[in-house]
């Protein structure tokens, strides 16, 4: 089995406490990115027993440089720093009924109780402009199926809508 590599998000530095002499962390500076980053692999063993300490992967991203830092040091290294987790991605609140429907067919595939999709959606254009389709896990008679099921249900709704 390949190592599983365990890793942060990035940590953006905006303040230095104090100066330090450690490889990496001695040209760091305020603005640089950190990343943290450890494989979870058999710890070294020692001549005379015991282990090797584990190591953390430390990368400046900012600086394209990276070292080795053990867990029983890291602390003392991140004390020289204040750092601010830096998202890489935001997730804006949906509340709607569209991101519930959405939500709903998610936890049925995490399941595994939904296997297949055709998505079709509409933008703020609407159909003037702003039309998206999505096929995942379906071939085309399948395809077909699904449209023509949500075709009856149109249907089913406009006759309904009459009465």
């Amino acid at each position: 089995m390949d190592a599983i590599t365990l890793a942060s998000q990035p940590f953006k530095i905006t303040a230095i406490k104090r100066k330090t002499k450690a490889a990496l962390f001695k040209d760091a500076a305020i603005g640089d990115i950190l990343r943290f980053s450890l494989e979870m692999t058999a710890p070294g063993q020692r001549a005379r027993g015991g282990q090797f300490a584990t190591c953390i992967r430390v990368t400046n991203a900012t600086q394209e440089e990276h070292t080795y830092v053990s867990l029983n040091e890291i602390g003392k290294r991140l004390d020289c720093f204040t750092l601010k987790p830096q998202v890489s991605a935001e997730v804006i609140p949906f509340p709607n009924a569209v991101a519930e429907t959405l939500e709903h067919y998610a936890r049925l595939a995490r399941a595994g109780e939904v296997t297949g999709v055709v998505l079709a959606a509409l933008g703020p254009g609407r159909l003037a402009e702003d039309t998206y389709s999505a096929v995942s896990g379906v071939n085309y008679t399948e395809r077909r199926a699904l449209i023509s099921t949500l075709e009856d249900a149109a249907t089913m709704a406009l006759l309904d809508a009459q009465d």
